[in-house]
């Protein structure tokens, strides 16, 4: 598809957007250069803005194409700012392998007039969301993205965030669990499937696969869970464990709340 049939820059009146809706006019365009890393600066308010976690892993996996350049601010006396892109530098200069930056360098009035460019390069930035980082690992061929990918398709089930009928909105859980124990995941996903009637919770995936990775037989439970409502009856016992704890939905607490479902009325009770 098209850029341009994604979006257009002509109004319903025929004048373009800027004119129609007054948005801001632009500024002189910035120019490419590279830039030797020790020629950069960085201002006191984007000190914060790096993770020593995540910039090692950036410069573990560096790839300049995925890169791309980094917004600087060259200031009247000559110097150059790094104003968006600071983690990308960092990596840049951990890796002890590259000397200069590519970058997008602009003509800058200070610190202010950078720290309102930095504003504008992160308006209305989104973080790429679970379902889109999925299909991108899917289409690069990553092995257990592709193998979820193939398995779930076959299984009636679709990764997508519609929340519809078997729709698997959590791909970040089935990836995560997946490489350790598969068949746990398979097994947690149908059952899912079955309780839910096709709407595929969270929190019911991530208890079912716990309880099955330790050993319980969710399966067997099915029929007295179904009695009970289903997985609404799990996910309003896996709401109260977590309230009654005062933690998160995490993998215990799903875990914990599927057990008193299948063991409401039970002498013999289930236990991991």
């Amino acid at each position: 598809m098209k850029v341009t049939e994604m979006a257009s820059g002509i109004a319903h009146d025929g004048r373009t957007k800027v004119d129609r809706y007054e948005w801001d006019a632009l500024r002189a365009r910035s120019k490419h250069r590279r830039i030797k890393i020790a020629d950069l600066n960085v201002d006191d308010y984007q000190r914060g803005e790096a993770k020593r976690g995540s910039t090692i892993q950036k410069a573990k996996h560096w790839d300049h194409a995925a890169a791309g350049a980094v917004v600087v601010g060259q200031r009247p006396d000559g110097s150059f700012w790094v104003v968006d892109g600071l983690q990308r530098t960092l990596a840049e200069a951990l890796r002890g392998d590259i000397d200069t930056v590519d970058c997008m360098v602009f003509q800058s009035d200070g610190s202010e007039h950078e720290a309102r460019v930095f504003q504008l390069c992160n308006l209305g930035r989104i973080p790429v969301d679970a379902i889109h980082k999925f299909r991108v690992a899917v289409q690069a061929g990553d092995e257990t993205e592709c193998a979820v990918s193939l398995w779930v398709s076959e299984n009636g089930l679709r990764i997508a965030g519609d929340k519809g009928k078997n729709e698997i909105g959590f791909p970040s859980y089935v990836v995560q669990f997946w490489p350790s124990n598969t068949d746990a995941v398979k097994r947690a996903l149908m059952f899912c499937k079955r309780v839910g009637d096709g709407d595929m919770c969270s929190e019911v995936f991530k208890g079912a696969y716990l309880l099955i990775a330790r050993g319980v037989d969710v399966e067997k439970y099915e029929a007295s869970i179904l009695k009970r409502g289903g997985h609404k009856r799990l996910l309003h016992d896996i709401n109260a464990t977590a309230i009654e704890a005062g933690v998160s939905k995490n993998l215990n607490v799903c875990a914990r709340g599927i057990l008193t479902s299948i063991n409401y009325r039970r002498k013999l009770r289930v236990e991991i």
